[in-house]
């Protein structure tokens, strides 16, 4: 077809594309950490767009390369800070489902679990301040949406949603230091 380049006649040189990393990676990687707020997240999303550029750049003028790059690593940050959440949600509400409000189950799962990693679980979770538990408490248990736990306990949709994610980030972080 006519105007339409295949894909290696998209890419560009390596030469270039590690002339653009070294230029221009250390910024990128600081503002994808500003939409991920995780290190590895946020290399993760450079990464995957100097991934794009190689593969597709050539079809990117040289003036527009860096905004190209900085829209990039955005949509990389947003997708994968997403995902994330997505992943850890369902692990707290996995767990939380299978041992039960009370702590307690008769599901074979559960019986396959070593009683140490959920002994880990319920203890990160006990070692947050009240604030968060109580978020995590409704949106897990009770299954509320953040919009109705902010109206519940009265602050705004943002402290809810930060609470919660405040309460992940140091479960998640309990638990990578158990590991150690």
């Amino acid at each position: 077809m006519l105007g339409v380049k295949s894909e290696s006649e998209n890419s560009l040189p390596p030469q270039l594309i590690d002339a653009c990393y070294r230029q221009w990676s250390d910024s990128l990687r600081r503002f994808a950490w500003t939409v991920t707020r995780d290190r590895e997240l946020a290399s993760d999303a450079v990464q995957i767009a100097f991934l794009s550029l190689a593969q597709v750049g050539g079809g990117v003028a040289e003036p527009a390369r860096k905004a190209w790059l900085y829209k990039a690593v955005f949509r990389q940050a947003v997708r994968l800070r997403e995902t994330r959440a997505k992943d850890i949600d369902g692990l707290l509400e996995g767990v939380i489902e299978q041992i039960g409000p009370n702590g307690s189950s008769s599901s074979p799962l559960v019986k396959l679990v070593e009683a140490e990693d959920l002994e880990r679980i319920a203890a990160a979770m006990k070692s947050l301040p009240l604030d968060q538990q109580q978020i995590v408490q409704l949106r897990i248990y009770d299954e509320l949406t953040f919009a109705e736990i902010a109206k519940r306990i009265g602050v705004p949709l943002g402290t809810a949603l930060s609470r919660m994610r405040l309460a992940i980030e140091k479960i998640r972080a309990e638990l990578a230091t158990d590991e150690k």
